[in-house]
């Protein structure tokens, strides 16, 4: 599920059409771990987040203001596409969004323990294909399929951090050449490793590389296979 915090940006209110909002609240209402109580705070926020898609033209607001169709938000400042978040705080202009990252970053000692309990999460087992009833699965296979039909071979990343017993249920549904897993803090410790950590959540620029490279490998490897 999406965050609070991210639910009424554009990035995230441009999807929740009506479709997508019936998906969400199925899902959220299929799930044994969640009690009622925890249930009504996604459910209140992606119907706003929806109300909010059917009022407004979704994220190409602030793009239709743009002068600069190539803005460093989105090719970085090198232009080739990575923009990590050291970058972004030392060059966006937006003095709020700098401040917040600056305290995301300098909280990063306090939030080391977080780190190392998602660290002990991540250590799962892969137990392969498995068969999934959850509405989260069914729609993953839809996409698959829909992928399959147009000869697009579609791939799930499992990144590291934010792993979850649903989740992870989820993730070894999907067949073996549609998924890319960078979860395991005992395969992947240095995704999880302080000096490559941005914040609880995010790698560094370093990090970033490091997590770009093994991503690279790993296409290519099922892209020869």
């Amino acid at each position: 599920m999406i965050s609070e915090s991210l639910m009424h940006e554009e990035r995230t209110i441009y999807y929740q059409n009506p479709r997508e909002v019936v998906f969400a609240l199925n899902a959220i209402w299929s799930r044994e771990d969640m009690s009622f109580q925890n249930k009504i705070g996604p459910t209140s926020r992606y119907l706003i987040s929806g109300l909010e898609n059917l009022i407004n033209i979704g994220q190409y607001g602030k793009e239709l203001l743009r002068r600069d169709s190539t803005s460093e938000f989105f090719v970085g400042p090198a232009r080739d596409g990575f923009l990590s978040l050291d970058e972004d705080m030392a060059s966006n202009p937006d003095q709020l969004v700098r401040l917040n990252q600056e305290q995301r970053m300098n909280n990063l000692e306090k939030d080391i323990e977080v780190i190392e309990r998602r660290a002990l999460e991540s250590e799962h087992t892969d137990l392969g294909f498995e068969s999934c009833s959850l509405p989260e699965c069914h729609r993953v296979q839809e996409l698959i399929d829909k992928a399959d039909e147009k000869n697009i071979q579609l791939i799930f990343l499992l990144p590291p951090r934010n792993v979850s017993p649903h989740l992870i249920q989820i993730f070894q549904s999907i067949p073996h050449q549609h998924r890319i897993d960078l979860s395991s803090s005992i395969t992947y410790p240095q995704f999880y490793a302080i000096q490559n950590s941005f914040d609880i959540g995010h790698l560094n620029e370093k990090g970033s590389e490091l997590f770009t490279i093994e991503i690279a490998n790993k296409l290519a490897s099922l892209y020869n296979n």
